[in-house]
């Protein structure tokens, strides 16, 4: 076998609780094939059945070549096969990979159902095209990782029983009051937004929960297809990778440790002589703002979710109960993921092997396994309540920014404050000493008292999360 270029990276990259990492990377091209060769590793792999639907955990693996000064980098692309796993000394399981449509990445899962640690050296087959003009002396061709959770097909019911407080949603009578819950069946559904019968509506005691009006068309991503949602907060350490990937006036313009009370508040990003560096890489990265997060999502190749896409990842198609908690109960002071005196948040006495379905409300988790959808950062998302966000379509990045250092998808809200088109939900820690309440740090699923309020500059209790359509 002639390899023709050869490049050696010892690149690691470590995510969250299942230390995600990404090792030993060497990059080789064969003619007009090109290839990566990597070990990848993770801890508490699963592939499960929850009401007779499957869903998995799985590593969404994207690639760039950056520039050895770190000044700018290129989007690479998979092909559609090609893609193995390879002996590597160590005891296998089998892999599924999962590329994406458009070649942005490829998702790497169990192929079988269980639970599992996952150490396998891994083939990815790159697009040969994308290497046109590279020099690989002077670029490095970096493999990225994040850990997501499959939510499967199926309806989405709204709201919860008895309640319109807060903005929760329900379906209408002629009059505006609750006739019921409101439920979506399929993703071409066109949903109407009105104090008419049958129609989706909810209460809004000030603009913060939404405008109450409005069609959302069939392309709004609605939670009935299958989807892939991050399994945690973005994190430090991945905005960080980010960062370093970008030219100097793009680091600027999404430097998030520039906000003010920052370092005060459990931010541990700080620029180096040799780039950008966080102390505590695996801590959720908050004072995330819209902009800079949407940045994120497009070098990623992920997009922004939507209200009803969080819902689904919450309690998938199971009919709501009145309360209720992402982990799928009313109860709140059981939970043992917390954030500690430190700063940190952890399990105070928990291994998240441990966690199952009879369990996960000790872990605060939902029930597809995604954890922190409240307790941790507000999880800003696609909102209804604004026409710019009912008319988001659901595209994905392509990996590339403007200029700018923002992000290039004509349908994503853009602005990081009183723009429209986003809101809030979940809940979000504002630190010890403060009340806890519906807001601070759990919300239950349904509450949505900032939902259409797309406000409120970089904060220690905001964050958001990204998905994938499949």
């Amino acid at each position: 076998m002639k390899h023709l270029t050869i490049l050696l990276l010892l690149f690691c990259l470590s995510a969250s609780a299942t230390n995600l990492k990404v090792e030993n990377t060497i990059f080789y091209k064969e003619g007009d094939r090109a290839y990566v060769s990597m070990d990848i590793s993770w801890q508490n792999a699963f592939r499960l059945k929850q009401e007779d639907v499957e869903f998995y955990d799985a590593a969404w693996v994207f690639f760039k070549w950056v520039n050895n000064e770190r000044n700018g980098y290129v989007t690479l692309h998979v092909k559609q096969d090609g893609h193995k796993a390879v002996a590597n000394g160590q005891k296998q399981v089998p892999l599924k990979f999962t590329p994406s449509k458009d070649g942005m990445g490829v998702f790497i899962s169990l192929a079988n159902p269980g639970e599992a640690n996952v150490n396998a050296r891994v083939v990815i087959e790159l697009n040969p095209e994308d290497f046109i003009g590279i020099n690989p002396r002077r670029q490095e061709l970096i493999p990225y990782a994040i850990e997501m959770v499959y939510i499967p097909e199926g309806p989405v019911t709204l709201g919860a029983p008895n309640t319109t407080e807060n903005g929760a949603l329900y379906l209408s009578d002629k009059d505006g009051g609750m006739k019921g819950l409101y439920e979506i069946k399929k993703q071409d559904q066109i949903v109407e937004i009105g104090p008419e019968n049958s129609k989706l509506y909810y209460q809004a005691s000030n603009q913060y929960q939404g405008d109450q009006k409005g069609t959302i068309g069939a392309d709004f991503p609605k939670g009935v297809n299958g989807f892939y949602i991050m399994k945690y907060e973005p994190t430090q350490g991945q905005y960080v990778d980010f960062l370093n990937s970008l030219p100097a006036a793009m680091q600027e313009a999404n430097d998030i440790s520039q906000s003010n009370g920052y370092y005060e508040n459990r931010g541990t990003i700080r620029k180096t002589e040799n780039g950008y560096v966080a102390d505590k890489p695996n801590q959720p990265c908050n004072y995330l703002g819209w902009d800079e997060g949407m940045a994120f999502a497009d070098w990623a190749g992920l997009r922004p979710m939507t209200e009803f896409e969080y819902t689904k990842a919450c309690r998938g198609s199971n009919a709501p109960i009145a309360n209720e908690f992402p982990w799928n109960t009313s109860e709140k002071v059981q939970i043992r993921r917390q954030v500690d005196g430190d700063g940190n948040l952890v399990y105070l006495d928990l291994d998240e092997a441990d966690i199952t379905n009879s369990n996960r409300d000790l872990y605060g988790v939902s029930l597809f396994r995604v954890h922190d959808l409240a307790g941790s950062l507000w999880e800003r998302m696609i909102s209804i309540g604004h026409e710019i966000g009912r008319n988001f379509k659901g595209t994905h990045g392509d990996g590339d920014l403007t200029e700018a250092g923002r992000a290039t998808n004509e349908d994503w809200p853009a602005g990081n404050e009183n723009s429209g088109g986003y809101g809030f939900r979940g809940g979000g820690f504002y630190g010890y000493g403060r009340e806890y309440h519906d807001y601070n740090p759990y919300s239950p699923i349904a509450l949505r008292p900032y939902g259409g309020w797309a406000g409120g500059k970089p904060n220690y209790a905001y964050g958001l999360r990204f998905v994938r359509s499949e």
